[in-house]
């Protein structure tokens, strides 16, 4: 008998969420059970039966879960590829991760799971996030996971969900950002004597050069080059960074380490292997912090400090470009992500028109004009007459007040938005009201937000 999904609504602070309720004891029973140096026939097989083989497939550090059976066998096989390709380049031992793990007193098997859904609107709201084309989740224990998960499952599992496209580009780059990410939950440690914003860009900056810029052996685009150098040249500083650059400013400051220093040298920075480690026993590695400046002395051969001063002057030493203002502008007013959140309350002939202004911009051939035009389209929603596809705008309430809440000016708007959203649910109103706040926060706070210093963003520390 194939068991298929049976899915519940969870709500929790952080929003609301799908959850796999069969899943759950299928990865907590056999993740983590793959010591180093153990060979198939080492390995007790997992209970597949108890969900369906179709469903189903393992590679040998990855156990996947796709929504549509039957499991794709290549894709996983492509994504294992992409692993050993990753790790070859950035100098991981998987082996000594996995004995890592053992020393850690975890339960054993695969390095981490990937669940692959069929649509991104589903993937999209499980996670509670339109913003991403892929998520990496540390589910650590029952108060940190967005889960809910049976008692069984206490032991750390690293979990990464993705759209099926296998044929796209753009699938794989985010194959290889979110692969790096769950290494990262793996693996990497905070760093002590840097900002929580130094941080995320380093971090961001890894799994961005692994997703675009190991297979094509570049540097950093020209086009984000001129991007950064009309922000720093506007006076921007790395402490007051913006979001909407952070992954553009990271690439740079890695692509710079790792010319003075290496790959490997940039990851053993965050990762140590030494013994000292393992008194952090039962702890997620971001609890055991590592002292940087002294680690990234050795690494580097110079301070963070004087590292940061001359990625600054390099970057301004690099010549401007008159398609840098249109990508610059385009970055800056969070074009895609309005796209995004508006979906549900435009035309479709709309948004073919934006996303054909978007492959302009993609491929370097935008002007003023197009974003002139692009911004116009962004203001008819909602359209005239259109279906207002409730469900859809909800879904994206969290996504939309994750940023607005941080622009002062948009709290008491997103608080109407909430109300007409629940006037409407609950009481049967015309959703048209619901469907005007929305898009007035969205356009109105979304581009202030991601203008905003990148420390903005810092979780609060309790």
């Amino acid at each position: 008998m194939v068991h298929r999904y049976e899915w519940r609504r969870a709500v929790w602070p952080h929003g609301r969420l799908l959850m796999l309720r069969a899943v759950i004891p299928l990865f907590a029973a056999s993740l983590f059970s793959l010591a180093a140096g153990a060979t198939s026939s080492d390995i007790q097989s997992p209970p597949l039966s108890a969900f369906g083989t179709e469903n189903v497939q393992s590679s040998s550090h990855i156990l996947a879960l796709f929504e549509e059976a039957p499991a794709d066998e290549a894709l996983l096989a492509g994504v294992e590829r992409a692993l050993g390709a990753l790790t070859a380049y950035w100098g991981l031992d998987l082996g000594g991760l996995l004995a890592a793990c053992e020393k850690l007193g975890l339960p054993s098997s695969f390095l981490f799971a990937l669940v692959v859904y069929a649509d991104w609107a589903d993937m999209a709201r499980d996670v509670d996030r339109f913003d991403v084309s892929g998520a990496s989740l540390f589910l650590w224990t029952r108060f940190y996971a967005p889960f809910e998960l049976p008692p069984l499952f206490e032991a750390r599992l690293p979990l990464f969900v993705l759209t099926s496209d296998p044929s796209s580009d753009a699938w794989w780059s985010a194959v290889r950002r979110e692969l790096m990410h769950v290494l990262q939950l793996r693996s990497w440690r905070a760093a002590n004597g840097l900002t929580w914003a130094e941080s995320s860009m380093l971090r961001e900056g890894v799994a961005e050069w692994s997703a675009l810029y190991i297979r094509k052996a570049a540097e950093t685009s020209t086009e984000d080059r001129a991007v950064i150098l009309r922000w720093l040249r506007e006076g921007g500083t790395l402490e007051r960074a913006p979001f909407y650059l952070h992954r553009e400013i990271g690439v740079s400051l890695v692509e710079r380490w790792i010319r003075l220093a290496g790959p490997g040298s940039v990851w053993a920075t965050f990762s140590p292997q030494e013994k000292s480690t393992y008194p952090c026993q039962g702890l997620p590695t971001m609890c055991c912090p590592v002292d940087f400046p002294p680690r990234f002395l050795v690494s580097a051969g110079v301070t963070w400090t004087q590292f940061v001063a001359d990625w600054a002057a390099e970057a301004q030493s690099a010549s401007g470009s008159a398609f840098s203002e249109v990508l610059d502008r385009w970055k800056k007013d969070a074009f895609e992500l309005r796209k995004v959140l508006l979906r549900p309350i435009l035309r479709q002939e709309t948004l073919a028109e934006f996303d054909s202004i978007a492959q302009r911009v993609a491929a370097g051939l935008a002007m003023t004009e197009d974003l002139d035009r692009a911004e116009s389209l962004l203001q008819r929603a909602p359209e005239d007459g259109i279906d207002i596809d409730v469900e859809a705008l909800t879904a994206r309430e969290d996504t939309l007040a994750w940023y607005a809440v941080r622009v002062d000016e948009a709290r008491n708007d997103m608080a109407r938005v909430r109300s007409a959203s629940e006037l409407v649910r609950k009481l049967d109103r015309d959703p048209a009201e619901y469907a005007r706040r929305f898009a007035h926060v969205v356009n109105a706070y979304v581009p202030a937000a991601v203008r905003l210093p990148l420390s903005e963003y810092e979780p609060p520390s309790s």
